[in-house]
């Protein structure tokens, strides 16, 4: 009975230690199991996390580079004459406000143009309204750390984006003029006096915003959109844009954006083909039965020099910039 009994104890213990052997032995198989798997996702994760650093330091660095090669400012002598008028996207400036002796040296820039305006018209608001005239445009440059653009690790359009900047200053004045006309003022340090000038307020900052550096719809015309946009002229960020290629995101996204926005409803952009405008082209675009004309922002692409302008245009080009509109 003893040995039977110690027997049966001793079988159960054996049972006992084989089975909580087996246990152990499986819950450490569980274990390696959940620690191979979280060992994966911390991998995977690991990855994610050089691959996302990895683009904001080649951002980084390619910004770094861009402000090193693009950044030096060296002061050249100007040959611009103190008595000359200046020139600001069509209205002439002169630093006198009171008109003293010739025009005569006051014919170097804009000759035709110059000739053609009064004396009261030269010498109108001085310098101080070229000054006012100036700070009320909106001016767009490189920026550095907005979100990431689809398809790309690109946080920054130092170096590349120098077109596709230009293009929206040149929109956001087509847009000051529409909306608010070419002699709009922008006075910050001068409080609002009435409703007039509440709505005119109100009309520039909803179009600075329409030009905020984010994939949104409350901002259609951002350079995340017309990179996006661009992708169907086969160029994706961080590729130079030519005058042409910008000239057609224009076009693109002001279409896409007049989908969402009611505002862009009385507002077409055509692209000259070839530097040709073609009229039945434009009327088709612009004439609306029964309701009038759409305003037209007329695009003409055009490249003035292999690497730098040519001087051959500049005669023509400051006529140009002589122009109302």
């Amino acid at each position: 009975m003893n040995g039977t009994n110690s027997l049966s104890s001793s079988s159960s213990f054996i049972n006992s230690s084989e089975t909580s052997e087996i246990r152990t032995a499986s819950n450490m198989k569980v274990e390696n199991i959940n620690r191979a798997t979280s060992s994966k996702d911390n991998t995977r994760d690991s990855s994610e996390d050089l691959l996302d650093l990895k683009g904001k330091v080649e951002s980084r660095l390619l910004s770094m580079w861009n402000n090193v090669k693009f950044g030096w400012t060296v002061k050249l002598k100007t040959t611009f004459s103190k008595e000359s008028p200046v020139w600001l996207l069509g209205r002439c400036y002169h630093r006198k406000l009171s008109p003293s002796g010739s025009l005569e040296s006051s014919t170097e820039i804009g000759t035709e143009a110059t000739a053609n305006e009064t004396v009261e018209q030269i010498y109108g608001e001085g310098i101080e309204g070229f000054k006012s005239d100036f700070v009320s445009r909106i001016w767009m440059t490189y920026r550095r750390e907005f979100p990431t653009m689809a398809g790309s690790t690109y946080t920054s359009d130092c170096g590349w984006g120098c077109m596709l900047r230009s293009g929206q200053m040149l929109l956001a004045q087509a847009l000051i003029c529409h909306f608010l006309g070419r002699s709009w003022r922008w006075l910050p340090d001068r409080p609002i006096q009435n409703a007039r000038e509440f709505q005119e307020d109100c009309i520039h900052r909803m179009i600075i915003k329409w030009f905020g550096d984010k994939s949104s719809v409350n901002s259609p015309l951002s350079i995340h959109q017309m990179v996006s946009l661009g992708e169907a002229l086969g160029k994706k960020a961080g590729d130079w844009y030519g005058p042409a290629s910008v000239a057609h995101c224009l076009k693109a996204v002001m279409a896409a954006a007049s989908k969402e926005n009611y505002e862009f409803d009385n507002l077409e952009v055509y692209v000259a083909q070839e530097s040709t405008v073609y009229l039945e082209d434009v009327n088709s675009l612009c004439r609306l039965p029964n309701i009038g004309w759409k305003s037209l922002i007329l695009l003409v692409p055009v490249k003035l020099g292999t690497d730098k302008l040519n001087p051959i245009y500049s005669p023509c080009l400051t006529s140009l910039l002589t122009l109302d509109f």
